[in-house]
């Protein structure tokens, strides 16, 4: 099997363990070696917001702390890598330039943290219309697929914007996003305990405003989770 990151034959290494009882249903994708190019997470670290895990001198981020002014309980949202300089090339392939076979590189990882998690229901943020016709996937949903986690595509965005990847963070706070559920899925969601997932977090904007229209909607709880932070 190839690499899907740099063409590399990929040399699966497993224990025994996982060999006789373990999880085949994902696939590795790339190497070790490009793998280990991007950065985990490390959570309660000095210097981190105690939320976001974001880089801040304080114990709570300016941008959580925003939240908070506005009203949100915040809990700590899970993000498994940072968005370095190999995060971005990622994404700049896979979301932008549409190598959605680069879908499958996190496939495990997202997999092995979402079974930590207790949940009835994962929700992949939306795409407006526009969006999604133009990038012709939702990248979000194609994470998941890879990862073999069912989900619901009930969320929806019913207003296009200019994307947040082209604003400057002030603008992308100031950014206000429009949301929907069908009144049938309404139902769906209330008391339940919700994964939202998005593929990357930088002020939290987006995830913040879809989490507090899911709990207007009588959610349990909204968990936020992303790949990158």
């Amino acid at each position: 099997m190839m690499c899907v990151l740099c063409g590399r034959d990929i040399i699966r290494q497993m224990s025994l363990k996982k060999l006789l009882f373990g999880d085949m249903t994902t696939s590795i994708a790339c190497c070790e070696s490009c793998k280990d190019k991007f950065t985990p997470i490390e959570t309660g670290q000095c210097g981190q917001c105690q939320y976001c895990d974001g880089e801040s001198k304080t114990k709570v981020c300016i941008d959580c702390q925003y939240w908070q002014a506005q009203g949100m309980i915040l809990e700590p949202h899970i993000a498994l890598f940072k968005y370095d300089d190999t995060m971005s090339d990622f994404m700049s392939q896979y979301k932008f330039q549409g190598n959605q076979s680069l879908a499958a590189v996190f496939s495990e990882d997202i997999k092995n943290r979402l079974s930590e998690l207790s949940y009835d229901m994962v929700i992949p943020m939306p795409l407006s219309k526009k969006r999604h016709l133009d990038r012709g996937f939702n990248q979000v949903a194609l994470l998941l697929d890879e990862a073999k986690i069912d989900y619901q595509l009930i969320l929806k965005k019913s207003k296009h914007h200019k994307k947040q990847s082209a604003k400057s963070r002030q603008d992308r706070l100031k950014t206000s996003m429009f949301f929907n559920i069908s009144k049938k899925d309404t139902h769906s969601v209330d008391g339940k305990v919700i994964v939202l997932v998005d593929d990357v977090y930088t002020t939290g904007n987006t995830m913040m405003q879809a989490k507090r229209y899911l709990m207007d909607k009588k959610a349990k709880k909204v968990i936020t989770f992303s790949l990158a932070r």
